[in-house]
C-alpha cells in the first residue's frame, strides 16, 4: 500500500478508532481503545491544517483526484447501473439528501411536500427510492471518496436545480443498515442473533485479513420444540375448542377434520393449544411402545399440557390425521422464522452474500471471526434492546465506485 508521510499528521487530533468517534468528553475511553492490544486498528485523525489536507490529497491516486473534477461520463456498459430521472415540468425537485456513511456520495434520506402538503412528482412516481445515491447531475458524476464531490454537488444543485429539463442520475446503495429490535410485543422471543449464517472470506490468498459474509439464514427453535412437543403427541383442544381426541374427552358429536382444524390454527391468534400424551408411568414396555398409538390413546387418563404461540407460523410443527381417522397428531417438529428472520424480511434477499460492514456505527475489524460478530450482535441486542446491522455489498459497491475509475481514465 502507498506510503503516506507522517508529517502530515503532525498536530492532528485523534477522533476516532475502528469507525467509533469520540469527543472531548470521551478521552478516557478513547485511550482505552488505543491501548487495547487487539490488532489491526483504524485510526481516524482531524488534520491540523488545510496545507496537510491537500498534501495527503495529493498522495492519493490519480484516478480518486480525476473522479471528483466534475468531468461528464459516457454511456458504457458499467452506467447500466445507473437510473436517470429527467424532471422536465418547472415543479421542485422535493428530495432531500444526507451524506451516506462511509462518505462517498449523497444519498436520499426524505422527501418534500407543497406548501398544501401534497406528494411532489420526485416521490408520486416511484422512480426514486429513500437510500438511493445520487450519482449525477446534468450528467456530470458527483460521486467520490475525496469530499470535493460532495460541496461540488451541492453547488452544483442550487446552481442548476432550477433549470428545467434537469437530469439526475441515481444508483442503488451498497450500505444497508437495519435496525433489530427484541422487544416486538411478543411475551417470548423466538430466535436471535445465531439466525444469522455467517462465513468467514479472506481479503486475499495470503492475507490475515476478514470479512464476515452473511451466507444465509437458520431457522431458530418454535414454540412447540422449545415447549416439549413430541412427534405423535394428540391436539385436544384450540383455543378451547375440543379437536380431535378432545372430542372424546368432552363427549362431543362434532369432529373438525384436518382440514377444518389447520383452518383453526392458521386464522386465529394468538394460540392457547392443549396437548395429551400417554402416560406411561406404570406399563411395560410393550405396552408403552402400543401406546403412542393415537388408537389406543386412552385420552382420559392421559398427561395433558399446554402450549401458547402468537400465531401458527411461530408454532414450528405440522399435523396429520390419526391411524382412528378422527385425532389429530403431531407429524413433525419444523423450524420456524425467528425474530430476525421476520424484521428482515423485506431486505432478506438484498443482504445474502453481503459483508458486515458495521454494529451500531462501530466498523467490524478485519481479525474477527463470525462467533466473535454473534456474540457482539448478541450482547447489544440483549443489553439495549436493539441492534444496527450495515451490511455491505461489495460487488454493487464496486460497480459504483468503478463509475469513478472509468470517468477518471476517460480525463
Amino acid at each position: 500500500s502507498k506510503q503516506l508521510d507522517p508529517d502530515i499528521f503532525k498536530g492532528s487530533t485523534i477522533v476516532g478508532v475502528n469507525g467509533r468517534k469520540y469527543g472531548i468528553d470521551d478521552q478516557p475511553i478513547l485511550f482505552a481503545a488505543l491501548k487495547d492490544p487487539a490488532r489491526p486498528k483504524a485510526i481516524m485523525f482531524r488534520l491540523a491544517s488545510q496545507d496537510n489536507l491537500q498534501r495527503l490529497d495529493l498522495s492519493s491516486s490519480k484516478a480518486t483526484t480525476k473522479c471528483t473534477n466534475g468531468s461528464k461520463v459516457e454511456n458504457e456498459n458499467s452506467t447500466s447501473i445507473v437510473k436517470t430521472v429527467d424532471i422536465v415540468d418547472k415543479v421542485e425537485i422535493g428530495i432531500k439528501f444526507a451524506k451516506t456513511q462511509d462518505g462517498y456520495a449523497y444519498a436520499v434520506s426524505g422527501f418534500l411536500r407543497d406548501s398544501s402538503g401534497e406528494v411532489l412528482a420526485s416521490e408520486k412516481n416511484g422512480e426514486v427510492k429513500f437510500g438511493d445515491l445520487l450519482s449525477h447531475v446534468n450528467g456530470t458524476l458527483v460521486l467520490g471518496s475525496n469530499g470535493d464531490e460532495k460541496s461540488y454537488a451541492l453547488s452544483l444543485l442550487g446552481e442548476v436545480g432550477g433549470m428545467r429539463p434537469l437530469s439526475l442520475g441515481f444508483v442503488k446503495p451498497y450500505l444497508q443498515s437495519v435496525i433489530i429490535e427484541r422487544n416486538v410485543g411478543e411475551e417470548e422471543v423466538i430466535g436471535g442473533p445465531n439466525e444469522l449464517l455467517l462465513t468467514e472470506i479472506k481479503t486475499g490468498p495470503n492475507s490475515k485479513e476478514n470479512k464476515i459474509v452473511l451466507k444465509d439464514f437458520d431457522q431458530a427453535e418454535g414454540v412447540a420444540e422449545a415447549g416439549g412437543i413430541f412427534i405423535g403427541d394428540n391436539l385436544i383442544f384450540v383455543n378451547g375448542i375440543p379437536v380431535g381426541a378432545g372430542c372424546r374427552l368432552v363427549k362431543s358429536d362434532l369432529h373438525p377434520n384436518l382440514n377444518e382444524v389447520m383452518e383453526m390454527l392458521e386464522q386465529q391468534s394468538p394460540l392457547k393449544l392443549t396437548f395429551a400424551r400417554a402416560n406411561t408411568s406404570a406399563q411395560t414396555s410393550a405396552k408403552r411402545m402400543l401406546s403412542s398409538s393415537p388408537l389406543s390413546l386412552e385420552v382420559e387418563s392421559a398427561n395433558k399440557f399446554n402450549v401458547d404461540a402468537p400465531n401458527f407460523e411461530q408454532l414450528g410443527c405440522q399435523f396429520a390425521v390419526g391411524y382412528n381417522g378422527t385425532d389429530i397428531v403431531v407429524k413433525s417438529i419444523t423450524g420456524v422464522e425467528g425474530i430476525f428472520q421476520r424484521q428482515l424480511k423485506d431486505v432478506k434477499k438484498s443482504i445474502i452474500g453481503s459483508f458486515i460492514e458495521s454494529i451500531d456505527g462501530e466498523v467490524i475489524p478485519s481479525y474477527v471471526t463470525p462467533q466473535i460478530i454473534i456474540n457482539a450482535i448478541n450482547r447489544r441486542w440483549t443489553t439495549n434492546g436493539q441492534v444496527e446491522i450495515t451490511f455491505c455489498n461489495e460487488k454493487h459497491r464496486d460497480a459504483v465506485r468503478n463509475l469513478c475509475n472509468k470517468n477518471a481514465t476517460q480525463n
